[in-house]
């Protein structure tokens, strides 16, 4: 499966936004996000 170089780093992008949410919010909560976003 290829990935285009834009769709791949729109998705960094997106897992970056997501850390950076998910550190704010907390540890439980960096714990969780990510997992919710692979899940989908």
């Amino acid at each position: 499966m290829r990935v285009s170089m834009a769709r791949a780093s729109q998705l960094l992008r997106a897992a970056h936004h997501l850390h950076d949410r998910a550190s704010m919010a907390g540890p439980n909560s960096l714990s969780l996000k990510p997992d919710l976003k692979i899940k989908t």
